[in-house]
């Protein structure tokens, strides 16, 4: 997405009056290999929320950047010939449909993917399915030209426009493409949103195609609150996967195999999860956090970093905690990420995941920083199940640990 925009201070009036007079003059013609979407209108060819949100995504986008508005129709609502007729003649046609009604069609041969065309006529993106259109409207923004121009001496104008021909065919080189969002003050950063915010984040990351964002549990910090947050964190997170639900994200789950009654200004403490007490505190906390969230695609458990339990004792844990899971979310996965285990704690892990049973409660494998082993024996560590992997890189510690950042100045290490 190109974007220009062009100001002029009075303490600079000759400077900027040049460069006033440049960008009307760039502004205001369009090149004949332009298509001029200055008073485009969105066509829907599918009542699907996707679809819609494909629409919203395109417009909102542009407004904030242009204050252009562009005005959306359902195809269906185009019926007489009056209509028809002004419609064409308002400009420009974006139209977006999909092959598929699913959120994501795993029939498909390009399961999220989406193709986009353009010509003198108009431009049309075509999903796959829902996210393809959602992901096709994100790339037609990528390749907009929009621009906006005010200052003290014209008058404002804004344009958009687009470079002809534009033939897109694209679709993902992997099934997960996500980021972990935690709402505490560790990031200096995250603790510090709000719903809308957090929005406006969710909806810039689907621009470039991604589909799942990771929420963290409450209470497993030593900084478990913040005088920045605008909510609770049990609160924040039925917002947060509330968004996401509605842009069609994935919604994963970090939660460690704490224990459930543990001092939360000490951070996770390991508890006996073989206690009767602490698996009903554990399950009563589970069903209470997994039942307040609007959608819930993946729970994350991690072995390490916090964790602290064997190999057997969190097999105990992830079977129980997927039980109560499905109760609230029947189609979620279970993945689990054997961190900062040991040799022969790993070993005796790849024992247990390695049998056919495990199939009926684990999903998915996660390699993370402290892994005893390479990725490539890991992703063969779990035959002949062969459980996917996902990779869990740590680049929020510049200094140290898996992906330090070398000659970090030392300004920024307090």
């Amino acid at each position: 997405m190109c974007i220009t925009t062009a100001v002029c201070a009075r303490k600079a009036i000759v400077v900027f009056m040049i460069c006033s007079a440049v960008s009307s003059a760039r502004t205001a013609e369009v090149p004949p290999s332009d298509l001029d979407l200055h008073h485009a209108s969105i066509v829907i060819e599918q009542q699907t929320p996707l679809l819609h949100r494909a629409a919203s995504l395109i417009v909102d986008k542009v407004f904030e950047r242009t204050s252009l508005t562009w005005p959306v129709v359902i195809a269906s609502d185009i019926t007489s010939i009056g209509m028809r007729k002004e419609w064409r003649n308002s400009g420009p046609t974006i139209t977006i449909r999909a092959r598929s009604t699913a959120e994501v069609d795993f029939t498909s041969n390009a399961p999220e993917g989406y193709t986009i065309s353009a010509n003198a006529s108009g431009v049309a993106i075509t999903g796959s399915d829902g996210r393809g259109a959602l992901f096709g409207a994100g790339r037609l923004l990528r390749a907009l030209n929009l621009t906006l121009v005010q200052n003290y001496y014209t008058p404002r104008h804004a344009g958009a426009t687009l470079a002809l021909p534009l033939s897109v065919t694209s679709k993902p080189d992997r099934p997960m493409r996500g980021v972990q969002i935690g709402y505490r003050p560790k990031t200096n950063s995250y603790d510090g949103l709000t719903p809308a915010l957090f929005e406006s984040l969710v909806s810039d990351l689907v621009v470039f195609g991604i589909n799942q964002i990771e929420l963290i549990s409450e209470s497993f910090d030593d900084a478990p609150y913040s005088p920045h947050f605008s909510l609770s964190h049990p609160d924040m997170n039925v917002a947060m996967a509330t968004v996401l639900a509605k842009y069609g994200v994935n919604v994963s789950l970090w939660y460690p195999a704490c224990h459930p009654g543990g001092d939360v200004n000490k951070g996770c403490e390991v508890g006996n999860f073989h206690d009767p007490t602490v698996m009903a505190a554990a399950k009563a906390a589970w069903n209470s956090t997994f039942a307040s969230l609007p959608r819930l695609d993946t729970l994350f458990i991690n072995a390490g970093d916090p964790g602290g339990q064997s190999p057997d004792d969190l097999v105990f844990i992830a079977q129980a905690a997927k039980e109560v899971l499905h109760v609230h979310h029947p189609g979620a996965a279970l993945w689990i990420c054997p961190q900062d285990w040991n040799t022969s704690d790993y070993s005796r892990w790849t024992q247990l995941v390695s049998v056919p049973s495990a199939k009926s409660w684990l999903d998915g494998v996660i390699y993370g920083p402290g892994m005893p082993i390479s990725l490539e024996t890991f992703r063969n560590s779990t035959a002949p199940n062969n459980f996917p992997v996902r990779l869990y890189p740590d680049i929020t510690h510049s200094v140290g640990d898996q992906l330090p950042v070398p000659n970090w100045d030392p300004i920024s290490m307090d």
